[in-house]
């Protein structure tokens, strides 16, 4: 099967995309790129938002077991969120921006204007 198109590629369902990005199917070049961009984007997504976990918490002064105690989980599972390795919910956000005295702020980016396909 071969998809031109990233419009097509959007009406796609979670697992079809992760099976297309292991190559079970045959994507035109402008359709890899944009996958290939969201990825991307996705991934600094988590590492910037990793990154802002721990300069929070290490300007706080607490540990990671600390933060944990305080958020309710373990140490491990803050290591791998500030290591960008988990995404996650916005419940746990929440509670790990209460433990730090922050705020969550998110906001939603068209994806056809991040890339300038629009």
């Amino acid at each position: 099967m071969l998809l031109r198109s990233p419009d097509l590629l959007r009406q796609i369902a979670g697992d079809s995309i992760a099976a297309m990005a292991w190559g079970a199917v045959e994507l035109e070049p402008e359709v890899t790129n944009w996958l290939d961009t969201l990825t991307d984007e996705r991934a600094g997504r988590a590492i910037r938002l990793a990154s802002e976990i721990r300069a929070l918490r290490e300007k706080k002064g607490l540990s990671q077991r600390q933060l944990a105690e305080l958020v309710g989980t373990t140490q491990s599972a803050i290591a791998r969120l500030e290591g960008g390795r988990i995404s996650p919910s916005l419940p746990t956000l929440d509670r790990i921006a209460n433990a730090l005295g922050a705020e969550v702020t998110v906001t939603f980016t068209d994806t056809e204007e991040l890339l300038g396909t629009r």
